[in-house]
């Protein structure tokens, strides 16, 4: 069916179905895959279960996918570094990706502690655009990017669930960021240069260095915004104690056009319960060049533990020197976090 490509309606009845994989499921034409909330795939912790490169629309959604494994020394002709991200799903080649009600559970890399590697359940690469709604991830693990991992893509997240991803890398540079979600390059290909996050959950989830629910990095554009809002960070967390920023957010701007007047990121109607960090800000850390917004939101027992270090227990932000940019941070409130 997926040969063919349109739309792919699975009928199992009334019974729920599993398909054990011992191979990876290739799309490479427009397709929307539909397993009516009774099919699961199973990778069975030997095989990624879809492998996407289209430039055409693709859709799954009512599908559970589970225990997938991305490979690492990928066959001819797929051998980018790339190829070794998303455990459940790998998607490249332009267009829109859409997850639909699904769930992802178990998902992981062969290179849990190699540069760059990331997405243990989807990673997105070089897509206009990447859409999650109502999705559930849960267990996820990468070196980067427990559940999800992108670059140069839109991503757009709604009604989604995170609960125990890892980023598990340890080993130095572009590891252990993003213990949910890892993204970078937003600027370079999505459509409209932006990742915007509503009315999710990320709880106990957790980085090694920096980003324990969610990692970003933007760099040399301009119109690429960060946007959060209605959503709940509890108890995520990194696991270094030597550094470590943002126990629940972690973004940075590193563009060098300078004088940008422009919103970067956007924090509004949400609650940071108890993340925690090493270093610096268990709630929030970020670093932008334009302008910031934390808005309407609540942080409570967030903490830092370092007394070398160990700066805003709840939000440590700041506008790189010499720039146009400010911080407007409104109507919150802060309740017993603690910074060491």
């Amino acid at each position: 069916a997926l040969n063919t490509g349109g739309d792919i309606q699975c009928n199992c009845g009334s019974s729920a179905v599993t398909i054990q994989l011992s191979t990876q499921l290739f799309i490479d034409k427009s397709v929307t895959l539909d397993g009516q909330g009774l099919v699961t795939l199973d990778g069975l912790e030997t095989t990624r279960i879809l492998l996407i490169n289209t430039s055409e629309e693709v859709i799954v959604q009512n599908i559970n996918f589970k225990r997938g494994l991305a490979p690492t020394d990928p066959p001819s002709p797929y051998t980018h570094w790339s190829y070794e991200c998303g455990g459940a799903i790998y998607t490249r080649g332009g267009g829109v990706f859409k997850a639909i009600n699904c769930t992802f559970t178990d998902n992981t890399v062969v290179e849990i502690d190699k540069h760059d590697v990331a997405g243990g359940a989807v990673y997105v690469f070089g897509k206009q655009k990447g859409v999650f709604s109502g999705c559930t991830f849960t267990n996820n693990s990468a070196s980067n990017g427990g559940a999800i991992g992108g670059l140069g893509s839109d991503i757009i997240i709604a009604n989604c669930a995170f609960t125990g991803n890892a980023a598990m890398g340890t080993s130095g540079g572009l590891r252990g960021h993003g213990g949910a979600i890892n993204l970078d390059g937003v600027e370079s290909a999505g459509l409209d240069k932006l990742y915007s996050v509503c009315g999710s959950t990320f709880i106990e989830n957790y980085g090694h260095t920096q980003g324990g629910a969610s990692n970003t990095v933007f760099s040399d554009n301009q119109g690429t915004t960060l946007f959060f809002d209605q959503c709940y960070f509890e108890g995520n967390y990194l696991t270094t104690t030597s550094g470590g920023n943002g126990g629940a957010i972690f973004h940075y701007v590193d563009d060098s056009v300078v004088g940008i007047n422009e919103l970067q990121f956007e924090v509004q109607r949400s609650a940071f319960i108890q993340n925690d960090c090493n270093n610096h800000g268990a709630a929030i850390w970020a670093g932008i060049v334009g302008q910031g917004i934390i808005e309407n939101c609540t942080f409570y027992r967030d903490s830092v533990h370092s007394t070398a270090g160990g700066l805003g227990g709840a939000v440590n932000v700041h506008t790189v020197a010499d720039y146009q940019g400010g911080w407007l941070i409104k109507q919150n409130t802060f309740a017993e976090n603690y910074a060491g």
